[in-house]
């Protein structure tokens, strides 16, 4: 068990901004985790850390709403670990991952992580 950090949130939530999830074929499947996605708040930004999925993943796409604003993708790579430094203190991010094959296909949503970044102090 993970221990609790009052600025950091995990849900297992699917968010309903997701695109659609289409199974076609082979596609990347989350452990019993859903993904494991976890947050850690750095002095840089926000780094997300997801677990590997059971099969062959090309590449990671990350997923972000601001303010509970429409969910857009933010970036995609290679690693199953990415930094976002462009949050601001005070505002709320939710992420979600989604694993990628060769071919396209897309996992199913993570699970996905609130950060609520502290206003900075003068």
């Amino acid at each position: 068990m993970e221990p609790s950090h009052p600025l950091l949130h995990v849900t297992h939530e699917v968010l309903n901004q997701a695109p659609a999830y289409v199974p076609d074929g082979t596609v990347p499947q989350w452990g019993a985790d859903g993904g494991g996605l976890r947050a850690e708040l750095k002095s840089r930004g926000a780094t997300l850390h997801c677990s590997k999925p059971t099969s062959a993943v090309v590449h990671y796409d990350v997923y972000r709403a601001d303010d509970g604003g429409k969910v857009k993708i933010v970036d995609g790579v290679k690693a199953n670990q990415w930094t976002d430094s462009s949050i601001l203190g005070g505002m709320h991010y939710r992420y979600y991952i989604r694993a990628c094959d060769a071919s396209g296909v897309t996992s199913a949503p993570s699970n996905s992580v609130l950060v609520l970044p502290p206003v900075p102090t003068a």
